[in-house]
């Protein structure tokens, strides 16, 4: 497996997810400028 950061359309579907499963996420994205990535782990080809 190997970790890349989801793209804009990938990451406004899974926000919503990973709020459910994490919800400081959420919390945390209120107060900071920063943007939260999004992680996605796929499979890795040699």
């Amino acid at each position: 497996m190997r970790p890349r950061v989801a793209g804009p359309e990938e990451k406004a579907e899974l926000w919503p997810r990973l709020v459910e499963l994490f919800p400081d996420y959420a919390t945390y994205a209120t107060y900071t400028e920063r943007d939260i990535p999004v992680v996605v782990l796929e499979p890795a080809y040699s």
